[in-house]
């Protein structure tokens, strides 16, 4: 679920703080500019992990700022294509379930990834797996749930919008809550996924 990336980039640091401890400072830097943040193919930024290496500073002209090139490592929130996963129902509608981890809140689980057989209530906006004779919902909200993750996506994947079945109408859904710059598509169609309570 949690992968060390190592990066590269430039960080700069105002006249006042070049007296203290370097590494602190940049470090502080870095963890200001990253840290619950979104990086493209690595990531949601959640810990600092590691300053490798520090490159000579160039002093701009105008505020005296030092621009340090720096290599650095980042644990990044990024989980694995087929791990499972726990979280809790935030939403459901028609086009499929939102689902929050806690510290990340876009993980959707669109109606072509859920169990069948399946159906959808739409006065009370619920989801069903027929199991037997009884048809088991995907509620209540704020329960724990069970999901394997299929894909991450960035923005720009999710801009374009060249998925499978059920993907384009679950980014339609996603922009309505308010896309984000990482999401995490996952699924509920084997033993052991979906609510908690159902295998219990």
């Amino acid at each position: 679920m949690f992968v060390i990336s190592l990066l590269q980039d430039a960080v700069s640091v105002l006249p006042e703080t070049q007296m203290k401890n370097q590494g602190e400072v940049l470090r502080k830097a870095i963890e200001e500019k990253y840290l619950n943040k979104v990086v493209v193919n690595c990531g949601l930024a959640v810990a600092f992990y590691e300053l490798r290496r520090i490159q000579s500073a160039t002093i701009r002209s105008g505020d005296g700022s030092a621009r340090y090139k720096v290599e650095f490592s980042l644990v990044f929130f990024r989980p694995f294509q087929g791990e499972i996963l726990e979280g809790t129902l935030m939403h459901s509608d028609s086009h499929g379930l939102r689902i929050s981890l806690g510290f990340f809140h876009d993980v959707y689980i669109p109606a072509a990834a859920l169990r069948e057989p399946k159906g959808f209530n739409a006065a009370s906006e619920r989801w069903w797996w027929g199991f037997e004779d009884h048809e088991l919902e995907y509620a209540p909200l704020q329960q724990a749930i069970r999901f394997r993750v299929q894909e991450i996506r960035f923005d720009q994947a999710l801009a374009d919008g060249n998925g499978g079945a059920g993907t384009q109408e679950l980014v339609a859904g996603a922009e309505r809550m308010g896309l984000a710059p990482m999401v995490v598509l996952g699924a509920v169609d084997d033993d052991g996924l979906g609510m908690k309570t159902w295998w219990q």
